[in-house]
C-alpha cells in the first residue's frame, strides 16, 4: 500500500504516511495497546491478583500487642497497604499484586503509638508467596489472576 501511495503521490504522500504512522502509535501507546505481554500472557497489559496477609502481633512473652501498623512494602505490592493490629493483635493487610507469582513480600511491623501500650521494637518480616497460594476463580479472565492468603504470627522484641 505504501508503494501505491508512493507512487501516486511521491514525496508528499509518503510524508503524509509516516505522519499518520506516527500519529497512530502515538494514540495506540495512549491506550496501553503498546506495552509488551507480562508473564506470557498473550494480551496486552498487566495481570493482577489479591493477597492477604493475616496473623497475630505478640510480645515475646505471648501477649497481644494492639496498635502495631502493619504495611506491605514492595516491588510486587501495586499501592502501600497498611492496618493496625486490634485489641487482640489480630491482624489483616489484603493488597493487589503484579500477577500471581512467586514473590517475597516484606510486611513491616511499626510501634507508632510510642511508649501508650508499651515500647516495642520495629521489625520487617519476609513473607515468601507462591503461584500455588493464588485460587483463580475467574477462569477464563486473563486480567485477574485470582487471590490468595497466608498467616503470619509475629513476636516483637520489648525496645529499651
Amino acid at each position: 500500500m505504501a508503494r501505491k501511495i508512493k507512487s501516486v503521490c511521491g514525496k508528499a504522500g509518503k510524508r503524509i504516511l509516516k505522519l499518520w504512522s506516527t500519529i497512530f502509535a502515538f494514540f495506540l501507546g495512549l491506550t496501553g495497546m503498546n506495552c509488551p505481554p507480562l508473564y506470557g500472557a498473550p494480551e496486552y497489559g498487566m495481570p493482577y491478583a489479591e493477597f492477604t496477609v493475616k496473623g497475630k502481633v505478640t510480645s515475646n512473652e505471648v501477649i497481644p500487642i494492639p496498635g502495631i501498623k502493619v504495611t506491605a512494602l514492595d516491588v510486587y505490592v501495586l499501592s502501600e497497604t497498611a492496618c493496625y493490629t486490634g485489641t487482640g493483635g489480630d491482624y489483616s493487610v489484603t493488597f493487589t499484586t503484579m500477577g500471581a507469582v512467586d514473590m517475597d513480600v516484606t510486611m513491616r511491623f511499626e510501634d507508632v503509638d510510642e511508649a501508650e501500650k508499651g515500647s516495642f521494637t520495629d521489625r520487617d518480616v519476609i513473607v515468601h508467596i507462591s503461584k500455588g497460594d493464588f485460587i483463580d476463580d475467574t477462569p477464563g479472565d486473563d486480567w485477574d489472576d485470582g487471590y490468595g492468603s497466608t498467616t503470619e504470627d509475629v513476636q516483637l522484641e520489648p525496645s529499651e
